[in-house]
């Protein structure tokens, strides 16, 4: 058994890779006329289909992958649309039907894919083949595709057969289960020894291969199914023929816990805490997206076993195995901020404040526990609440935080009140260290002078609904801390199958109303950097925050950029903001490259710790800036190059650097708040500068400034016939332009 760090290794990759790799972009083709890919090195795409359509054989890609290496493959999109990436070794990657052949898939709604493959023939080199599925007819798709060769599994990693029932874990030989028996079709114990607290991670790669239909990567397949409930193990729900894991003690006669349901968001969630007994759900060991999984052993565990979620036919008719190494030495990642902080659609109000292993129908603690916001009550204190983001239910739809049109209703439970709310919208409650078993009156919000209500006073316990923050008016909510509260908690409003099917997050930001000395951002305070018109941005572009009570001037003087200065933060939803600059009444950040995925993101600023009121900000793939010598003062590390004004004199046919912010998706992201070094990183949406807002002309390059952060350098050359005197400039892609600077063309 594996006892070292490969996930560190696996880590430590992933971020060399991500930004550090030098080398030609690949361009050579393979015996099916793909693109070969370099490993580690990104390459553009851009593409615009009729119909959905796969993009294979000599509109795909292919990399050589050494024997008992596994295979990352990431792809991005530029436009935050959903195109789905599959891998195969051997031969391409082929439709049959509405199904496509591959040895691994992603398929998220999510512009960010990623895969983990080896090639089936165990012990053997191979071509791996990559093609993309561009699901939406017509649509332009722009973005980058980077497949990444890792280390091999180690040489005593474990085979979990697909005939290993994880229903059988701990049982004699002889116990049956439908038709599967121990021990032919016992899942396989791992020989590692195991601490209360200890954090486990797991890689798995391979396939296993039923009677009928193609091969299941550990992943699974794209149904759900479900297993357990026997033998004191308690129900699972998620993909069929995946590979799951139990923590057992010396014997398995203890209480049977919680089910636990993968259908929603709890199969993207990155640290699971199992209890003892419950079957958790692993995979290929790494969330959809990207993330590795974390696995706390519980108190009383001595034992732990792998297999498949397959059981009685279906798991003895399974052929071949997975491939496992596990690492024992993991840290957890650090711990989620709290204010602002994520609310999971999977998390349950009713469950506030209860203890793992608390059930409520089929919803449990703490995997769906509500949150509780970081910030201390005082009793007469009103507070805000300013929330953004989406989750999604397949049979209700997708919601904001305001909720649906429909009605539901949660509670009484545990000593909290009833509320009849929008169906899947945030709701909070307020409660003290312990729990009144006494509910008190619910409240119900299909009253319309309720629902509207600036002003709320809720008892303890009593659950009431924040939505967005905001009544239908546009009037900020407040709510007045009761007396006795010491917590605030934040969820949904559903509970047990309709809490674990959601998918997807709010972001929520808490704060004292009505304080005068805490930082404030003004109405229209954020803005691009170089233009303070713009009011939609770009992942990784340079932002100018307005308002009050920031701290005192104060620049950054190292790299990377800090993400507090002079006491202050800026949180774009839970991301602590690289920070250039901080003065009393205006900020300047960059806006964290992990946000591309996002529409709206919540901005708060945070003085000496204490958060001022939350704005929303519009995010877009292309949102450019222009800096002038009037916008660039604070670009400390901006040393070369001239920038456009109206003094400035070109002639025609000369080539003119321009220096932006917010160009989009670039070949290469370095790490937020860092510079780019070493390598050079084009912007990959296409685009043109204009003059006098009607000749375009096709850019020359467009790529980061080296050694600097968030900053563009766009070149063109001014055409014999453009206009002579004072023109216009402009960077646009598609219908979006930056703001206008002018030169002089003679």
């Amino acid at each position: 058994m594996f006892h070292g760090s490969f996930p560190y290794l696996y880590r430590r990759l992933r971020v060399l890779f991500s930004w550090f790799a030098v080398g030609c972009l690949a361009g050579g083709a393979s015996l099916n006329a793909q693109t070969v890919l370099d490993s580690g090195v990104p390459i553009p795409f851009s593409f615009t289909v009729s119909s959905a359509s796969l993009l294979n054989g000599a509109k795909g890609y292919s990399i050589d992958v050494p024997a008992n290496a596994i295979l990352m493959v990431q792809l991005d999109t530029a436009q935050n649309t959903e195109v789905d990436l599959y891998a195969r070794f051997g031969s391409d990657v082929a439709a049959d039907g509405a199904r496509f052949i591959a040895d691994a898939s992603s398929r998220r709604a999510s512009s960010r894919q990623t895969v983990l493959v080896s090639n089936p023939a165990t012990g053997q080199a191979g071509t791996c083949n990559i093609a993309l599925v561009n699901a939406i007819a017509g649509s332009l798709v722009t973005g980058r595709l980077t497949a990444t060769i890792l280390p091999g599994l180690s040489d005593d990693a474990i085979a979990v057969p697909g005939s290993s029932s994880i229903t059988l874990a701990g049982q004699p030989d002889g116990t049956r289960d439908i038709s599967a028996a121990a021990p032919g079709n016992s899942p396989i114990q791992v020989n590692i020894p195991l601490t209360p607290g200890q954090v486990i991670q797991v890689l798995a790669v391979g396939s296993i291969s039923p009677a009928f239909g193609p091969a299941v990567p550990p992943e699974g397949l794209g149904t759900a199914a479900q297993s357990g409930n026997v033998f004191s193990l308690p129900l699972i729900n998620a993909p069929q023929s995946s590979l799951v894991g139990v923590f057992l003690g010396d014997t398995t006669n203890g209480p049977t816990p919680p089910n636990l349901d993968y259908r929603g968001g709890l199969i993207d969630v990155s640290v699971i805490t199992p209890g003892l007994q419950q079957i958790f759900y692993i995979g290929n060991g790494i969330t959809g997206g990207g993330q590795l999984r974390n696995f706390v052993v519980p108190t009383g565990a001595t034992r732990l076993f792998l297999g498949t979620m397959d059981r009685g036919d279906a798991v003895t008719m399974n052929s071949s195995a997975w491939m496992v190494t596990i690492a024992t030495d993991a840290a957890l990642p650090a711990p989620p901020v709290r204010n602002p902080l994520t609310v999971p659609g999977i998390s349950s109000i009713t469950l506030a404040g209860q203890p793992a292993g608390t059930k409520d129908i089929a919803a449990s603690a703490p995997f769906n526990s509500p949150v509780a916001a970081g910030i201390v009550l005082k009793a007469g204190q009103a507070i805000q609440v300013r929330a953004v983001g989406k989750i999604s239910n397949p049979q209700a739809g997708t919601a904001g935080p305001e909720g649906l049109l429909s009605m539901a209703s949660t509670g009484p439970v545990f000593g909290l009140s009833q509320i009849t709310a929008p169906e899947s919208s945030l709701v909070g409650v307020f409660v003290g260290d312990t729990l009144n078993s006494q509910a008190p009156a619910g409240l119900d919000y299909r009253n319309g002078g309720l629902f509207d209500t600036v002003g709320l006073q809720p008892a303890l316990q009593q659950v009431f609904y924040i939505g967005n923050g905001l009544t239908s008016a546009g009037e900020v909510r407040t709510f007045t801390v009761p007396t006795g509260a010491t917590r605030l908690f934040l969820g949904t409003i559903d509970r047990s199958d309709e809490a674990n099917l959601n998918s997807g997050s709010w972001t929520a930001a808490v704060n004292v109303a009505n304080s005068a000395t805490l930082p404030q951002i003004g109405a229209t305070g954020v803005t691009n950097a170089a233009d303070s018109g713009g009011f939609s941005v770009a992942a990784g572009s340079i932002l100018s925050i307005a308002g009050l009570n920031f701290g005192l001037l104060t620049p950054a003087t190292d790299v990377p950029l800090p993400t507090v200065l002079a006491d202050t933060q800026v949180y774009f939803n839970t991301i602590p903001a690289p920070l250039f600059l901080v003065s009393p009444t205006q900020i300047f950040a960059q806006l964290p490259v992990e946000l591309r995925n996002e529409d709206t993101v919540l901005v708060s600023v945070a003085q000496a710790g204490n958060l001022g009121p939350a704005v929303t900000l519009s995010v877009a793939p292309f949102a450019p800036g222009i800096f002038t010598p009037d916008t660039s003062h604070f670009l400390t590390q901006f040393s070369a190059g001239t920038l456009p004004s109206s003094s400035d004199i070109v002639q025609h046919g000369d080539t003119v650097t321009l220096y932006a912010t917010g160009l989009g998706l670039v070949l290469y992201d370095p790490p937020t708040g860092t510079p780019l070094t070493g390598i050079s990183s084009p912007a990959l949406l296409p685009m043109q500068v204009t003059l006098n807002q009607a000749a375009a002309i096709d850019v020359v390059s467009a790529d980061l400034v080296p050694g600097s952060i968030g900053v563009e350098e766009v070149t063109f050359q001014v055409p014999p016939d453009a206009p002579s005197g004072a023109v216009e400039l402009r960077v646009q892609s598609g219908a979006v332009s930056s703001n206008a600077v002018t030169i002089t063309i003679q």
